[in-house]
């Protein structure tokens, strides 16, 4: 697109260290290779920069001026210093530089390796779009995020798009829904599972789901960390390292708004639509969906909707092992997926790049039958996305 504004010019700031990648597809590759691999939650590059071309008007001026700035030493860089530099509460500001977001060719070079059959990109720079304050700017930013995802990364064998809505726009969020849904790389929708208020469950997202669900795109909630909010749905600024803010940001979020989901009835109302919460762990899923069951008979009069137990309903959500609990025995994997019947929604999540990623040796390690790895690798994930299984 043409503009008649100065030129903007952007210094990137390389990360203090940026660790290897994938050092165990190797070690693994001979058995990797005769199974059905999907990594369903994989980043890129998707620094605001990459987003001007795609807005026009009083939003692209404003862009053009946020990426003029510096936040922490990330000139354009990063949504989330930008807003806790605008709405200081600490934490996130004081966070190391992150590890260098991976271009398209480290993408590409990582599928080469002829291992994983898909990845799943999810958004980076922008999964902390719930916070934005102003509507109609967290939804001309995530509209440019989806077109220039696709525009990157269609045709791009083994790789498929999330599309990422903005919350606090359902009537836009619902657009970009229809705008992208028949694409043949997009295979889910992403919200975002923090910064959200009301909680996701609320009338007022209704469009979106019924937009999902008309379209038969399943729905992702990607957690981030609750770095920079102050009140919901913890006071996560009050910690005093990032460990402890890591720990239970994801996983409260997560309950939170899975709750919120299925004692609204969304389920119910939209029977067919697929969910999944990605970026959380595993270990909470027994405990929110016992939890509930044990208050809903008590008070099952406050949830008119549900036709039964929330368990239920939550069994049949998808979920991804990042960050994948380590857990002291062996066999206790397949011990707790039984707990939370997941042998057919479990999916394997590296979060790649990021620091905090898991190789794939962390999920080796743990002993289960040849079927349910195969599940957990791949096939549950074929399911979930629609994809074909690859010849």
């Amino acid at each position: 697109m043409e503009s008649d504004g100065p030129l903007v010019k952007v210094r990137k700031v390389e990360a203090s260290y940026n660790p290897v990648q994938d050092e165990d597809l190797d070690q693994f590759g001979k058995e990797l290779s005769e199974l059905t691999i999907v990594d369903v939650d994989v980043h890129v590059d998707d620094t605001l920069m990459f987003m001007l071309d795609y807005m026009e008007g009083h939003f692209r001026k404003r862009l053009e001026t946020v990426l003029q700035a510096d936040f922490k030493g990330e000139p354009g860089n990063s949504l989330r210093n930008m807003i806790a530099h605008i709405a200081w509460l600490g934490s996130s500001y004081d966070k190391p530089p992150r590890a260098k977001l991976a271009a398209k060719e480290d993408l590409l070079a990582r599928m080469e390796k002829g291992i994983i059959d898909y990845s799943i990109l999810f958004p980076s720079e922008l999964l902390p779009i719930g916070y934005l304050p102003e509507p109609e700017w967290a939804a001309s930013l995530a509209k440019a995020y989806n077109q220039y995802m696709v525009d990157a990364y269609q045709n791009t064998k083994g790789v498929k798009i999330a599309i990422v809505v903005a919350p606090q726009h359902p009537a836009s969020a619902a657009e970009e829904i229809d705008r992208h849904a028949s694409h043949p790389d997009v295979v889910s929708v992403c919200l975002p599972d923090v910064g959200v208020n009301p909680p996701i469950g609320d009338e007022k997202y209704e469009p979106i789901y019924a937009a999902a669900a008309r379209h038969s795109l399943p729905i992702s909630f990607h957690g981030i960390e609750a770095l920079i909010h102050d009140n919901y749905p913890l006071r996560v600024a009050h910690f005093h390292t990032l460990m402890q803010v890591n720990s239970m940001g994801f996983p409260f979020t997560s309950m939170l708004q899975i709750m919120s989901v299925v004692c609204a009835g969304i389920p119910v109302r939209f029977p067919n639509l697929k969910f999944a919460v990605l970026e959380a762990g595993l270990t909470w899923m027994p405990f929110i969906m016992y939890r509930l069951d044990a208050a809903y008979l008590r008070y099952r009069t406050e949830l008119p909707a549900l036709e039964k137990k929330p368990s239920e309903y939550i069994r049949d959500w998808y979920i991804g092992t990042h960050e994948l609990e380590a857990l002291p025995r062996r066999g206790d994997l397949v011990k707790l997926i039984e707990l939370y019947q997941g042998q057919d929604t479990t999916m394997w999540a590296s979060d790649w790049p990021h620091l905090e990623r898991d190789l794939i040796a962390g999920f080796m390690r743990y002993e289960m039958d040849e079927t349910l790895r195969r599940k957990i690798l791949g096939e549950n994930a074929l399911e979930f996305f629609g994809l074909t299984p690859p010849k």
